[in-house]
């Protein structure tokens, strides 16, 4: 059985704590959305 990409390894590693690793990723990754945002604009 092969992972079929990076998130599918994500979720299968924290399948037991998946909604706090969920908010840990958000927390990182939403300033860096906001970030490229303004850039854009």
């Amino acid at each position: 059985m092969q992972p079929k990409g990076i998130f599918d390894i994500f979720l299968t590693k924290t399948k037991d704590s998946t909604r706090r690793n969920r908010n840990e990723y958000i927390k990182a990754n939403v300033p860096l959305l906001v970030e490229s945002i303004n850039e854009v604009y």
